[in-house]
């Protein structure tokens, strides 16, 4: 696209869909391609998608490491696949229905065809949050070992809990996250965020969330991430869903009751416009895509920043809550966000400080969204911070 170096033009053609074509004949830039396909994870995409071509491009030559780094991932996305079938199993034989979520649904889906294309960096299943205890004992007893000792009461402050699984072979990590709610448009984590709705329309005996719904969600995964990391995958898995949707209606509504509709528009006209994506006109209409884009927003969806050589990390978190802010709608909607943040209910502070007198829980948290703020330590509103205490 216009305005791209060689590349981000590369990764651009890879994310989209569309052949690449030969590499430069530049060492120099080779090298750029080849480490940028490796930093975004994007390699297996890159060589599975040639393979199913039929391309015999030089790049994919032996002695790169592109194909190793294909085999690499196929084995890992593999295992995890075979991990989320097991723990789906072992949820149905128990009574509790469970969703795929992300790589696994599309690898599932057959949105990819390869398990080499798409690095799975774990196993995502929802759960219903009434079911939530009964899942994390039923895989808990069959192998699936937790990150750190479940209390039912976190199911009020967190949306996940995470697995290692032990039947995994010696050597290669297999995680497995459990989720109830999925609030990827909250700053506060077990923030209330119509996680119901995510089921309708839902196959739940192929354990599969409705097309729409999970575009949506992968979506809303890209935009609450982008003030901290780029998910480059999560362009590839867009692109790869947009064929598959129908009715837009049903998604543009969710997305507007999960107020997230502002960051989807925005997301949609990068697509279109900076990748040179086809965006189904009832989609561009219902959507809305032509609406103009705040400035701030127009900066952090740039396609050289996004898939440049240095991944996007935020200055820090007051940088970080403005290029989330930028990408949230109106203004009433950040004061929204703010106060979710500033003055969480009772029984979240309860979860989150089981061990703290009442009258202080209030205050120890506000002080440790103060540190959070300064950059001397780690949020108290995201899930498994106990690991960065």
């Amino acid at each position: 696209m216009t305005g791209q170096d060689t590349a981000v033009g590369f990764l651009s053609d890879v994310v989209s869909a569309r052949p690449p074509g030969e590499m430069p004949e530049s060492p120099e830039e080779r090298r750029s391609i080849i480490d940028l396909l490796h930093l975004h994870r994007l390699t297996g995409l890159a060589v599975a998608e040639a393979r199913e071509r039929g391309d015999k491009t030089s790049w994919m030559e032996p002695g790169r490491g592109l194909q190793e780094r294909y085999l690499r991932t196929a084995l890992h996305t593999t295992l995890v696949l075979e991990s989320a079938r097991r723990a789906s199993g072992l949820l149905a034989e128990a009574g509790i229905p469970s969703l795929y979520l992300k790589g696994v649904a599309l690898l599932e889906s057959g949105a990819y065809s390869d398990p080499g294309a798409r690095d799975l960096e774990d196993a995502d299943l929802l759960v219903a949050r009434g079911q939530a205890d009964r899942a994390v004992r039923v895989l808990s007893s069959a192998g699936y070992v937790p990150w750190m000792e479940w209390d039912e009461r976190r199911c009020e402050s967190l949306p996940a809990f995470s697995f290692t699984d032990s039947k995994a072979p010696p050597g290669i990590d297999v995680t497995l996250d459990l989720h109830w709610q999925v609030p990827y448009a909250s700053l506060r984590t077990g923030a209330e965020c119509a996680a119901g709705a995510i089921w309708a329309d839902a196959d739940v005996e192929l354990h599969m969330p409705a097309v729409e719904t999970h575009f949506l969600l992968i979506a809303e995964h890209f935009l609450k991430h982008l003030r901290v990391v780029t998910h480059a995958r999560g362009l590839a898995d867009l692109v790869r869903l947009l064929p598959r949707l129908g009715d837009p209606h049903p998604m543009v509504a969710l997305a507007r009751r999960r107020r997230t509709l502002t960051g989807l528009r925005l997301l949609l006209g990068f697509l279109r416009d900076s990748l040179g994506v086809r965006v189904p006109d009832p989609l561009a209409r219902e959507a809305e895509i032509d609406a103009r884009a705040p400035r701030r927003a127009a900066r952090l969806l740039d396609a050289n920043r996004l898939l440049g050589s240095k991944l996007p990390v935020a200055e820090g978190p007051v940088s970080g809550l403005l290029a989330h802010w930028s990408l949230a709608g109106p203004p009433w909607r950040i004061v929204q966000d703010a106060w979710q943040v500033l003055a969480p209910p009772a029984g979240w502070l309860e979860s989150r400080y089981p061990e703290t007198n009442r009258n202080r829980r209030r205050a120890k948290y506000l002080g440790e969204v103060g540190r959070w703020l300064r950059g001397q330590g780690p949020s108290p509103l995201s899930p498994n911070q106990e690991f960065r205490r």
